[in-house]
């Protein structure tokens, strides 16, 4: 009886969902319990799933639960999120929770949350998704997946995000929203994981890109970042703290760049305004390929055993990388002309 109440619920709710195509709709949702399913569909404009407003949140609390969202127009997902974890978003607490959200043009993701509690069950499945698909002028404020490690065999939180559009458009990845930048000592937005075999993978094509921050701590953790086919764009701020970690970066265009840590004047005249990615721990590895001019990017890595390896083809490029420890391996290839790399071991 209780599984035949859940697909009637469910069903109800993507009738009522597709039928509604006017403006500046609002969802609210909290289900409790194990293997729940919610879909909401806003095809008007301005639509909202999540809010400020009373109840406000979409809640799911319990294991095996998902959500599918999609928006039209300037939707709004999560947007009573303010970066602290009892305010109102998109919240999945538990085990196996999956949330797909899909919008397009002008749409904004503010605040998601999963968290996981498999450390209190080793016989649980710990893996959580989120799965944002992004086209037109778009933005995703915070994401924050916690779990605390040993689940055993399924020990990953998953991000994916894809943004797509033109060149004239952004695509923002950590971005403010509008919201506060001081809140949490300023890092209140971006991707965040706490826990073990974590990873990230972010595509950003055709647009403006900027991912403003991933932050991974834990074990084993892999981060994955595309840009191609935009101009100016921007990692900012991507830090890994644990063993075993894995960066792969990929840009193509001009101008690209990030920000957060200078080689200094020890690297040679490498005028590199930021490496965006700094690992701390062993045995951990970053591989960049950037295809394009004017393009300036640096890495900071701390600990025994690390690799940092890239490619750059075009002119006027800059490449600075740190490594401070023992046994660790620096390789970069630059091919054009004009070209600045320093390395500090």
């Amino acid at each position: 009886m209780s599984v035949l109440k859940k697909s009637l619920v469910v069903s109800a709710i993507a009738i009522l969902a597709g039928g509604a195509h006017a403006d500046s709709n609002a969802a609210y949702l909290e289900q409790t319990g194990n293997g729940n399913s919610a879909s909401v569909s806003q095809l008007g404009s301005g639509a909202r799933a999540g809010d400020n407003g009373l109840p406000g949140a979409i809640v799911q609390n319990g294991n095996g639960n998902d959500i599918a969202i999609l928006q039209n127009n300037g939707g709004t997902a999560g947007a009573g999120g303010n970066y602290i974890h009892a305010s109102k978003g998109i919240d999945q607490l538990g085990d196996n929770n999956t949330l797909a959200i899909t919008q397009t043009f002008g749409s904004r993701v503010f605040e998601v949350q999963q968290d996981a509690t498999a450390a209190l069950s080793p016989s649980a499945d710990p893996l959580n998704v989120v799965t944002i698909t992004q086209t037109g002028n778009m933005a995703v404020s915070r994401v924050n997946q916690t779990y605390t490690g040993s689940g055993a065999a399924g020990t990953a939180n998953e991000v994916s995000i894809t943004q797509t559009g033109s060149q004239y458009q952004l695509s923002r990845v950590g971005d403010s929203n509008g919201f506060s930048n001081e809140v949490l000592f300023g890092q209140d937005r971006g991707v965040f994981q706490s826990g073990e075999s974590n990873s990230v993978s972010i595509v950003q094509q055709a647009a403006n890109h900027a991912v403003l921050v991933a932050k991974q701590s834990g074990t084993g953790n892999a981060l994955d970042v595309f840009q191609g086919g935009g101009h100016g764009n921007l990692l900012a701020s991507s830090i890994q703290s644990g063993s075993d970690n894995v960066a792969d970066l990929y840009f193509s265009g001009g101008s690209n760049g990030q920000l957060g840590f200078s080689a200094g004047g020890a690297a040679e005249g490498a005028s590199v305004l930021s490496a965006s990615l700094t690992q701390d721990g062993a045995a951990n590895s970053v591989s960049l390929t950037v295809f394009g001019n004017e393009n300036q990017f640096g890495f900071a890595q701390i600990g025994n055993g690390n690799t940092a390896a890239g490619t750059q083809t075009g002119d006027l490029n800059e490449i600075a990388v740190s490594q401070t420890g023992d046994l660790n391996i620096a390789v970069y290839a630059q091919l054009g002309t004009g070209n600045i790399a320093g390395i500090v071991q």
